[in-house]
């Protein structure tokens, strides 16, 4: 049976997403039949949220859950496994100031994630192809997450319209030349 990882996504002002920003949202989480709570563990704070440090503890001891640090560095992973994270995902790489922008998984990361910390690290983020998730397995991690790359039609049809480009720059086999 595969474990159901629970969060709550929340957005500020400024609409960037923020995940079980406080330990009422965990305990909804819990409530709701979640075997796993994912926190946002980066250095990114919203002023409504409670620290992450804080919240952790008490998810472990009132909720009896583990935790899943969100993570986009390797700083982030560590701070997190000091403040008593249960594993680690890469899910907010290319999502925080210190990485906006990145599309890809990073593999760097990865590698310093495997190195570095003692506790089960996830690839979560960015996987497209089933090729990197072989990869990431053979790299160690613990388990892969595949979310957009197959739950997404938009991203899925998106992926195959690249792919069908044709070489005299027709986009479809309907555009005439």
């Amino acid at each position: 049976m595969l474990p159901i990882i629970g969060l709550l996504k929340t957005q500020d002002r400024d609409g960037r997403v923020y995940i079980t920003p406080d330990f009422k949202s965990a305990r909804e989480i819990s409530d709701a039949g979640a075997d796993i709570i994912a926190l946002d563990c980066t250095r990114r704070r919203l002023v409504e949220a409670e620290p992450w440090t804080e919240i952790i503890p008490r998810i472990h001891e009132e909720l009896r859950r583990p935790v899943l640090a969100d993570i986009a560095t390797l700083e982030d992973a560590l701070a997190a496994e000091a403040a008593g994270a249960d594993a680690v995902a890469s899910t907010l790489y290319g999502y925080t100031a210190d990485t906006e922008g990145a599309r890809t998984i990073s593999w760097a990361l990865l590698d310093s994630l495997l190195n570095r910390l003692k506790i089960p690290v996830i690839l979560e983020g960015h996987v497209r192809q089933p090729e990197e998730i072989g990869r990431a397995l053979q790299s160690g991690v613990h388990a892969v997450v595949v979310g957009a790359a197959i739950t997404c039609p938009k991203s899925i049809t998106a992926r195959f319209v690249a792919a069908t480009k044709l070489g005299n720059g027709r986009e479809s086999l309907t555009q005439s030349p």
